[in-house]
């Protein structure tokens, strides 16, 4: 990040870390909403006397990281569409076997006790950095 006027109060010291959109498609395959999109989570990091940082990183789910693997975003329950629509075939074998019926259950938690942040996905994630 650059700062452009102006210098970072002493103050401002530590990290803010927001989940929201991260991608719409993988492959030929799309979502139409921000609700089903696959989420990523970001960063802005400000340490007194330096410049502040920006990151982001997905949330691996496991429709993210089928999606990944496979080249092609997975069928999954959604509130829209996706598109080329899912098959009946797909909804099928979606609603009998696929256990990933969650894509972005992106709640960061800070758990009593530890000093890392958990983003609960289609499984905990747990992130190596301290809050400040």
């Amino acid at each position: 990040i650059q700062v452009v006027e102006g210098e970072n109060p002493e103050v401002l010291s530590g990290s803010i870390y927001k989940v929201g959109v991260g991608a719409f498609d993988v492959g030929s395959r799309r979502v139409n909403n921000v609700i089903d999109a696959l989420s990523k989570v970001y960063r802005w990091s400000f340490t007194p006397g330096k410049v502040p940082t920006f990151s982001t990183k997905f949330l691996k789910t496991s429709i993210y990281n089928r999606s990944v693997s496979l080249g092609e975003l997975v069928p999954h329950r959604v509130v829209g569409d996706i598109l080329p629509p899912i098959t009946s075939l797909e909804k099928l074998r979606m609603a009998l076997w696929d256990p990933s019926r969650d894509n972005n259950n992106i709640t960061p938690w800070k758990i009593k006790g530890r000093d890392r942040i958990t983003v609960c996905g289609g499984i905990p994630l747990v992130f190596g950095f301290k809050m400040v």
